[in-house]
């Protein structure tokens, strides 16, 4: 049982957007923060909005603060709360001018008082653009990488033995293709991008249609190359592991007919990664995050000259191939030598170097731990709470009824074209959100907390996807 009266602390308040891929790095963020003497609530981005006015006045760890972000941040702000952010998408982008335009602005730069940066490189940039705020820049790596290369083995070990005896033997394409193959149309990256205010002016709308158009190239090539796979390796399961905002369809579609590829969304990508006999990939930070866990990982990148255009920063430690049969090659040596197969490829080792120029913690001490040093010096009055939060009845608004029966409507096809614009998108953005986010399971939270953590933790229900999380008491 929490006892409330023993909880009198620091407050560090978390919200997520997509659950399966931030619910571990930031629960270990989280035990971090309960080890140095913090209380954390953890939930949806929704439910930590809903909840800002009833929660204890604390720090709130923002995922971005795209300028689209803004009305939510002075919410949290209005409410007393503090805020410091790290990118979880701001590693890869396809180039450090998109970092810094994009997903961050003048006005949500002034708001929040401190920034971690997954590493030197993104911070330098950040510091040189926003030059008045310089100092709320710090290098400290990122929870996700923390758990790629410290805890992933440890803790999802069961799910790896749960994949084989599924699966077998497996190679895992995982997809970075949402930007043509996006589940709201192949133009919707661009233009929630553009609804996001992250385009600073025609020249930034060119410079990323272009990266559209080049992946879009790239992504037909890893369709062409699917057949081509699946007869080649016919002993093995292939599992095609979409973006979370992809158009799941767009591939099932494309593999409907090849026997030994499954086409599969499911959980955290960690555990997939783990029990993979190689990775192929283009340009996917689970490209990565499987080099880090020690699995050999394979690029395919068929315009090579191109793609100098852009910063495809995994394929820095990817055994890089630029045809079909170099795939091939490189996929037979791999799997004919499961352990000195990175002997043969010394431009790997040699992209660490450079690796962790951009991820500041894989030679250096965990992110965590220099997050919460950046935490501990800010000056904040612990508060006392209740574990209470008022849900009372879900009643719902006119808005949120109109919205209901417009998309029930919606469904059929005729009347939906005729729905003018911003219905059309309200209605796609509605289904997209439902699409890439989930609800957060209390179980799940249970057993990754005692995974990646030897302090027993007392977790508490507030509301749908809002927990509250501290050190348990003995009364």
């Amino acid at each position: 049982m929490i006892n409330a009266k023993l909880n009198k602390a620091r407050w560090l308040h978390i919200p997520m957007e997509i659950v399966d891929r931030e619910l571990y790095p930031k629960l270990f963020l989280a035990s971090e923060a309960i080890d140095n003497g913090w209380n954390c609530v953890i939930g949806t981005k929704k439910a930590l909005i809903a909840a800002a006015d009833q929660l204890p006045l604390g720090v709130i760890y923002l995922k971005s603060v795209i300028p689209s972000e803004y009305n939510n941040m002075m919410i949290f702000k209005q409410n007393g709360h503090r805020l410091v952010s790290l990118d979880e998408e701001g590693l890869i982008q396809s180039s450090l001018e998109t970092l810094v335009n994009a997903r961050y602005c003048d006005k949500t730069v002034e708001e929040t008082e401190k920034f971690f940066c997954w590493g030197d490189i993104p911070c330098n940039a950040l510091k040189k653009h926003y030059k008045q705020y310089s100092y709320k820049f710090t290098a400290t790596g990122s929870p996700t990488a923390d758990l790629w290369s410290l805890k992933a083995k440890n803790v999802f070990q069961d799910k790896v033995d749960n994949l084989h005896e599924r699966f077998g033997k497996y190679i895992l394409i995982p997809s970075s293709f949402a930007v043509p193959n996006h589940f709201m149309g192949p133009e919707e990256a661009l233009n929630i991008m553009k609804r996001d205010n992250m385009f600073r002016g025609e020249e930034d709308y060119q410079y990323y249609k272009r990266y559209h158009d080049y992946v879009e190239k790239v992504f037909h090539r890893f369709l062409d190359l699917l057949p081509i796979l699946s007869k080649e390796f016919p002993d093995y399961t292939i599992i095609l592991r979409p973006h979370p905002s992809d158009n799941y369809e767009t591939w099932k579609n494309a593999t409907k007919d090849l026997e030994n590829i499954h086409v599969v969304f499911e959980g955290t990508v960690s555990p997939w990664l783990l029990g993979a006999q190689a990775i192929l990939h283009w340009g996917s930070t689970t490209g990565l995050e499987a080099y880090l866990q020690g699995r050999p990982v394979i690029g395919y990148t068929p315009y090579p000259e191109e793609e100098k255009l852009y910063d495809v920063l995994p394929h820095l430690v990817s055994i890089m191939t630029h045809n079909t049969q170099e795939v091939l090659d490189t996929l037979h040596h791999v799997l004919d030598n499961p352990n000195d197969w990175l002997e043969n490829y010394p431009n790997v080792i040699k992209g660490h170097k450079e690796l962790s120029k951009w991820i500041y913690n894989i030679d250096n001490k965990p992110a965590i731990k220099n997050i919460m040093a950046e935490l501990n010096e800010m000056q904040l009055e612990p508060q006392i709470f209740d574990g209470k939060v008022k849900t009372g009845v879900k009643t719902l608004t006119i808005k949120e009824i109109i919205w209901r029966i417009l998309e029930v409507v919606g469904k059929v096809p005729s009347i939906f074209k005729i729905f003018p614009e911003r219905f059309q998108i309200g209605i796609k953005s509605r289904k997209f959100g439902r699409h890439k986010t989930k609800d957060i399971c209390e179980e799940e939270i249970k057993i990754a907390l005692k995974q990646l953590s030897d302090t027993p933790m007392a977790i508490k229900k507030l509301d749908d996807n809002l927990y509250y999380i501290s050190k348990k008491q003995i009364e």
